[in-house]
């Protein structure tokens, strides 16, 4: 979903319509994500001797690798970075743990940084500090 988002928001096909159903679908794949555990970076025998040792994506890796290039390649599109928001409200109200509460705060707080660069009209800076005002609201409700 990543890469179909970037092309999306490549300036030959400049499609934020697709990019936006991309984040969508990256944000409920993230939820649905939130209600499993991670695999454990151990598996033992019946004997308790670890016969494998897998390096899974960590919770601030997921959020990463799910928001950082699209962030980086959209921001300058109001409509994605208010989506983004969004998405990421949406996660924080799904209750996720300690760790990935942390990496979405994260991804907030850069979306924020660049949109206060770029965003010149008051019109969609208003837009997005609403936005951003709810997701600290509920950041503040789930810690």
């Amino acid at each position: 979903m990543v890469e179909v988002a970037l092309r999306a928001l490549s300036p030959g096909i400049n499609d934020p319509f697709t990019a936006i159903n991309c984040l969508d679908r990256i944000g409920a794949a993230l939820i649905f994500l939130f209600q499993r555990n991670l695999p454990p970076k151990y598996y033992k025998d019946e004997e308790g001797n670890i016969r494998v040792i897998i390096f899974p994506y960590n919770q601030e890796g997921i959020i990463e690798a799910s928001f950082n290039q699209i962030r980086q390649n959209g921001i300058d599109k109001v409509s994605i970075a208010i989506r983004m928001l969004e998405i990421l409200t949406m996660l924080m109200e799904a209750k996720p743990t300690a760790e990935f509460r942390k990496a979405l705060k994260s991804q907030v707080e850069a979306i924020r940084q660049s949109s206060q660069k770029i965003f010149k009209a008051a019109l969609d800076l208003s837009a997005f500090e609403k936005r951003f005002e709810t997701f600290q609201n509920i950041s503040d409700v789930n810690s």
